[in-house]
């Protein structure tokens, strides 16, 4: 049976007195990695079912379970780090340079003129 985007989700459900939460998702990248994790760490991960939709639910100990907030960027902080981004493809993309201070004060002299 094929899911639809919409029907392929992820719910977290935890309590305040289990010490363990229960993830179930159809997300291919976070089942993989549940699951390098869970290889690592057996005693606070572990696979406890799969559904033939192709869902996975992993139960995980709650102290190693974290939810990240990310407040919306500045224009400048966007900018900053597209210019750092830029930098660093241009140094990767350019062979024969052994100094990366070097490649970026070149940069930053082309740059100022």
């Amino acid at each position: 049976m094929k899911l639809t985007r919409y029907e392929r989700e992820t719910i977290i459900l935890f309590n305040e007195k289990e010490k363990y939460a229960s993830i179930f998702t159809h997300n291919t990248e976070l089942i993989e990695r549940l699951g390098n994790f869970s290889k690592k760490h057996p005693q606070i991960c572990w696979l406890k079912d799969r559904n033939q939709a192709g869902g996975h639910t992993y139960l995980l100990k709650k102290s190693a379970l974290s939810i990240r907030l990310m407040a919306p960027r500045s224009e400048a902080s966007r900018n900053k780090a597209a210019e750092s981004m830029r930098r660093n493809r241009r140094y990767r993309k350019t062979s024969g340079l052994k100094n990366r201070n070097k490649f970026i004060q070149r940069l930053e002299k082309e740059s100022a003129v």
